[in-house]
């Protein structure tokens, strides 16, 4: 048996969680908060992002808010930090959905529980998961199975989050 590290086992579980999640929801498909939050090392009031972290993940499941933090100017920013300069206003602040931006951690939570007590429009599944470890490459199939009427552009964003990164500012 091969054992993968431990990043790429909380990836796999978050695939699992989420096919899992699709298929045991169809009657009413609750939607997901996903909330981005822009940090950095170097910032003296980015800890109060993490706090707010804690809070949430004490108040809802993986299967309601999904966390993740987008670090800038530190060990463990991301080589296209530009990208992300749309979404936020400073830092700490956060992305709720891709939808709202620049949001504060202290109002995290009235924006998540306002996501979630809401029907999904659509159902995702994925299907076919293959990670081949010699070039770290992810494929999928993704099903999307509407559950109302949609209007306007539909996107599809998937994010890899990686846990138990270590860097220094």
């Amino acid at each position: 048996m091969v054992s993968l590290p431990r990043s790429l086992r909380v990836l796999t579980y978050f695939i699992v969680m989420l096919i899992i999640n699709a298929g045991l929801l169809q009657a009413q498909t609750k939607r997901r908060a996903v909330i981005e939050e822009y940090t950095g090392a170097w910032c003296q009031y980015c800890p109060s992002g993490a706090v707010a972290f804690d809070q949430l993940s004490n108040n809802y499941t993986e299967e309601e808010v999904i966390m993740c933090a987008v670090h800038n100017g530190d060990g463990m920013a991301l080589s296209n930090d530009a990208d992300f300069a749309q979404f936020r206003n400073g830092f700490p602040s956060g992305a709720i959905n891709r939808a709202q931006f620049g949001v504060s951690p202290g109002a995290w939570a009235g924006a998540v529980a306002g996501i979630i007590a809401q029907d999904a429009s659509v159902d995702v599944m994925l299907k076919n998961i293959v990670f081949n470890s010699s070039t770290r490459r992810v494929t999928f199939d993704l099903e999307a199975r509407f559950l109302k009427d949609v209007t306007g552009e539909v996107r599809v964003n998937v994010m890899v989050i990686e846990d138990s990164v270590v860097g220094s500012g």
